[in-house]
């Protein structure tokens, strides 16, 4: 049991709430419910229950709280003995798209626990699309987000952006996402222009214009588009009221098998733009990282390398 998951446990007792925590902690909700889920088959019960309110301990959870305060509260000793012995070392922050971070978040806060090195580790999700600019904008030396061959190229040809280093991770394809029992889960693929007029539902910010990195222009798809902050919504809605939702094939084929038991994840065909994205590592090539920051980004290749 990870002393930081403890942490995350006390803050959503605290305020009662999974959305509320997750921007207290500057994490994701994706990220931090799957951390809930991962913490209570490590325990083997519930933790929190759903209520009008938002969520409450359970009868059992309540005894784990008062053991987890006990804990944190001798943590945060240990905490203040470190930084009078070594001084603050500042946290690493990596922006990590929604999509990536469902997945990767729980693996590489492992990864680079096992290192043991002084500082914290800080995943801020935040719209892939921002992530080239937050790192020329210096908000974090490290971004994980998806990209196109033709984002990758427009970036390296302009005069500002050149100076950003991109490394292709994983190459994936953006999937339709149905329930076992939809009427389009008997295909092996899906046409782009099957989903038109259909409703779909899509994780991502709302904008005016939003464009798809492979569908394009949604609107002009004639696809019924609504969006969520997070997977937890959309795989909620989506089965709720028997819906078509988008994830890209990285989050079906290495992770969230308890959501896709009733879920079944349909490769994309003939979509406006090319189906092929790349998970890209975005780091400033000229700009030295901090030790803490090389070992971030080693970890963040190592797990891609062993899923290859």
């Amino acid at each position: 049991m990870k002393l930081e998951y403890c942490r995350y446990l006390l803050e959503i007792n605290r305020l009662h709430s999974i959305s509320a925590a997750a921007r207290s902690l500057h994490i994701g909700q994706t990220t931090l419910s799957a951390v809930v889920k991962h913490m209570e088959e490590q325990v083997g019960f519930s933790i929190f229950q759903r209520t009008p309110a938002g969520v409450s301990a359970t009868a059992t959870g309540e005894r784990l709280m008062e053991l987890l305060w006990e804990i944190n509260v001798k943590y945060e000793e240990l905490l203040r003995i470190k930084q009078r012995d070594f001084g603050n070392t500042p946290s690493v922050t990596v922006l990590i798209a929604p999509s990536i971070s469902v997945r990767l978040a729980l693996p590489l806060a492992a990864r680079f626990s096992d290192f043991d090195v002084q500082g914290n580790l800080v995943l801020e999700d935040v719209p892939s699309d921002t992530i080239f600019e937050q790192i020329l904008q210096s908000n974090a030396s490290i971004g994980l987000t998806y990209s196109t061959d033709a984002e990758i190229q427009e970036v390296q040809q302009d005069a500002q952006s050149s100076v950003l280093q991109i490394e292709r991770l994983l190459e994936d394809e953006l999937c339709a996402l149905v329930p076992k029992q939809h009427r389009l889960a008997e295909r092996d693929y899906l046409d782009a222009g099957d989903l038109a007029k259909e409703p779909v539902i899509a994780v991502g910010p709302a904008r005016s214009g939003r464009k798809d990195k492979v569908l394009g222009n949604l609107s002009a798809c004639g696809l019924h588009t609504h969006l969520v902050s997070n997977f937890d919504d959309m795989y909620q809605v989506i089965r709720k009221h028997n819906l078509v939702g988008f994830a890209p094939k990285f989050v079906g084929e290495y992770g969230y098998e308890h959501a896709f038991r009733d879920f079944k994840l349909l490769p994309l065909r003939n979509t406006e733009n090319e189906n092929k994205m790349y998970i890209c590592l975005v780091t400033y090539k000229n700009r030295k990282m901090r030790y803490q920051e090389n070992i971030v980004a080693s970890c963040i290749r190592e797990y891609f390398r062993d899923l290859k």
